[in-house]
């Protein structure tokens, strides 16, 4: 499809998985996957920044999250009581 489009003048461009887009060379070249370490799971990758400051250069320092790791504190935040959390959590409600 891709010759089709180019022979046509029509702009198009593979889709990647995530694990093509991952080893991409555009995405290597631009440093967007980066490595931290998880205190639960190791060392994990994770999607870089792809805004570059020429002053004032981004840092890493936290994981990703695990699923459902900051779960609590985001319901607290949204007026949820103890108690409804519990009724949610009895009811599986993740």
């Amino acid at each position: 499809w891709l010759d089709k489009f180019g022979e046509a003048d029509i702009p198009a461009a593979p889709i990647n998985t995530v694990a093509e887009a991952v080893e991409d060379v555009q995405t290597r070249a631009r440093g967007l996957i980066v490595q931290l370490e998880h205190p639960a799971i190791g060392t994990a990758k994770s999607i870089a920044n792809p805004i570059r400051f020429s002053d004032t250069p981004v840092s890493f320092r936290l994981p990703p999250p695990l699923l459902g790791e900051h779960t609590a504190e985001i319901l607290r935040g949204l007026g949820y009581s103890a108690e409804d959390m519990q009724t949610m959590a009895v009811e599986s409600a993740t």
